[in-house]
C-alpha cells in the first residue's frame, strides 16, 4: 500500500468534489481506493459524490464500508441514515441518527435528520424537540 499517493489522490478527489467536480472526484476517490482499499475516509468521501448525484446504491455500499470500517465515525452513521431515509428506509435512518448522535452528541446534524424523519412520519412533538437540539447546537458552535 502506498499510503501517500493514496493520501495525495484523495485530498485531490475532495478538492474535485468542492468544486462541483462529481465525476472527476469520483474517478480519482476509486483510484485512492484502489491502493489503500481500507480507506474510511476514501469510502466517506465517494458515498458523498455519489449521493450528491443522487446515486444512493452506489452512496449506500460506500456508507455501509466506511462504517464498517470505523464504527465511531458519527459522521459516516449520519450521512448513511440520509441515504437510507432517501431510499425510504427510515427504521434504519432512525437507528443510524441515534447511533451518530449518541458517537458525537455535539455533532448536530443527525438531530436535524431526526427531525426530519419525526416531521415526514406526522410526529411534530418529536421532530420540534429534535430540531430544538439540532439549533441549540448550532447556537453553541457558534
Amino acid at each position: 500500500m502506498n499510503y501517500p499517493q493514496a493520501q495525495k489522490l484523495l485530498e485531490n478527489g475532495v478538492d474535485l468534489y468542492r468544486r462541483h467536480d462529481v465525476d472527476g472526484a469520483i474517478e480519482v476517490l476509486k483510484q485512492a481506493l484502489d491502493i489503500s482499499p481500507e480507506n474510511e475516509r476514501v469510502c466517506y468521501h465517494l458515498g458523498l459524490a455519489y449521493a450528491n448525484k443522487g446515486a444512493f446504491r452506489e452512496a449506500l455500499a460506500y456508507y455501509d464500508r466506511a462504517v464498517a470500517l470505523d464504527p465511531r465515525d458519527a459522521y459516516a452513521r449520519n450521512r448513511l441514515g440520509c441515504v437510507l431515509a432517501s431510499l425510504g428506509q427510515a427504521r434504519e435512518a432512525f437507528e443510524c441518527y441515534r447511533a451518530a448522535a449518541a458517537l458525537n452528541p455535539c455533532y448536530p446534524w443527525p438531530f436535524f435528520n431526526l427531525g426530519l424523519l419525526y416531521k415526514s412520519r406526522g410526529l411534530a412533538a418529536e421532530a420540534a424537540a429534535e430540531f430544538a437540539r439540532f439549533a441549540a447546537l448550532r447556537r453553541s458552535a457558534a
